[in-house]
Parts: C-alpha cells; structure tokens; sequence
C-alpha cells in the first residue's frame, strides 16, 4: 500500500520518520500515524525527515500535537521543502535543520466547500481556527502573532537562510542533492511558488 511516511525504530532506541509526500494523500489519515508512532515504543530519539508539499491542514496539526507531546527527542530535517502544513510539523523539532538549498513555505489554510452560505460560514470559521492553532505552533520563531499573520497572508517562501535569519529552523547543513517525491505540478495550488520549482515541475 502507498503511503506518505514511512517510520521505523532502531535497535539504539532512536527511531526514523519520514514524509517524503502529500499528508493525508491515499485516504491515510493523522490518525494511522498517530498509532504508528505509538507502536515505535519507547525511544529517546526521533529523527524526523520532511520533503512535502503539505497537505490536510488538520492532519498535520495533528501530527504536530503527537510530535510536540512525545517525550522523545525529536529532531527535524527539511531534506527539500516543508511547504503549507509541513512546516508546522517541522516546528515540532527541538532542533530544526535545513541544507542551506532547502526550502519552507507558510500561508493562510484554504479549503474548498460546495453548499450554502451557511456552509461556507462553517468551513471559514474552521479555517479561522487553524489559523491560530498554526500561529501558536510558529511562536517559537520569535516573531509576534501579527508578524506571522502578515507572513502567512503573504503565502511566505523562505530559503534555508531566511528561514534561520527569521527564527523557522535552528541551523543550517551543506547543500545536498534534491529529488523530488511528490508530484510538482500539483503546486499550482499555491499563489506565489518560486519560479525554479515551477520549472522543475514542468
């Protein structure tokens, strides 16, 4: 069965995660990971390694959450880009660690919904919600709640170094060789992707 991670304990009681694609992608949910983490047992060690585009923005806060809560150590390396939900995740690392070509990107959460007006009421007050679970879970960036908004709105692509200069990720690696491993077309979802990853999209 495909999936968007793969996880797996080691014999020193570290254990490996890895989100190589779209969260929630193939009907797995938050939840499956959730228990998959649980079943790791206990380890005083997670390497958590993100190259993803995002994905279900309550999906992820909820990897976010179980990550947070763990009494592991958790450690996150951006391998290429953690885009939309995927750098919320990341900011579930003590440490976070990005290649100096390595990219993030944060914005407002969207969601699609077909109905009346009151349905629409709904979906933009849930979407309000994750918005500020999202700037809670980017506080520890240092920046205040109006400065993260601001960026958020402005669907905010940073490099490794704007994402250290502005408190996004801990330090920085030497560049390594990128390979995508999901699907690049699918970033005319954003409004402002960088014109590189466009290109390499075809």
């Amino acid at each position: 069965m495909r999936t968007w991670y793969n996880m797996k304990a080691a014999a020193d009681g570290a254990a490996e995660i890895l989100i190589y694609d779209e969260i929630g992608r193939w009907g797995i949910s938050a939840n499956q990971f959730v228990q998959d983490l649980r079943g790791l047992g206990e380890v005083s060690r997670i390497d958590v390694r993100l190259n993803s585009p995002g994905g279900e923005v309550f999906d992820g806060l909820a990897i976010y959450n179980a990550l947070n809560a763990h009494a592991a150590e958790i450690v996150v390396t951006v391998d290429g880009i953690a885009a939309s939900i995927a750098s919320v995740i990341a900011m579930a690392g003590k440490d976070i660690i990005m290649p100096e070509n390595a990219m993030m990107m944060i914005h407002d959460p969207s969601g699609g919904v077909w109905g009346t007006a009151a349905d629409m009421r709904r979906i933009a007050d849930a979407l309000d919600k994750g918005k500020l679970a999202i700037i809670s879970a980017y506080r520890r960036c240092g920046l205040s709640d109006e400065e993260i908004s601001a960026l958020m709105t402005d669907e905010s692509w940073f490099s490794a170094a704007d994402a250290l200069a502005k408190g996004f990720c801990t330090k920085l690696e030497k560049p390594v060789k990128m390979s995508a491993c999901f699907d690049l077309a699918n970033l005319d979802r954003f409004r402002h992707p960088p014109a590189a990853l466009v290109a390499a999209g075809g």
